[in-house]
């Protein structure tokens, strides 16, 4: 992981193919794809680290599929706890 100032990165799932998901990193106006096989517990994106729970990319997935366009993004666990 880079030890530079970030801002916050956000790791979506864009796609499915028979090979895995093909996740997308959207940080600083950038936007870098990569295919993870499998939602474990966590995706890491591979460029800047940015890591994100697997069940969490799973969910906003199906919510984005259910409603036929984009979610406002929901706290994650850890943000939520975080905010208490």
């Amino acid at each position: 992981m880079k030890n530079e100032e970030r801002t916050d990165a956000r790791l979506t799932i864009v796609g499915r193919l028979p090979e895995g998901y093909i996740v997308l990193c959207s940080q600083d106006g950038e936007e870098y794809s990569f295919l993870v096989k499998s939602l474990g517990i966590s995706v890491e994106c591979p460029h800047c680290g940015t890591t994100r729970c697997g069940p969490d990319l799973a969910a906003e997935s199906y919510l984005v599929a259910a409603n036929g366009h984009s979610v406002a993004r929901m706290p994650t666990l850890t943000e939520r706890i975080a905010a208490e």
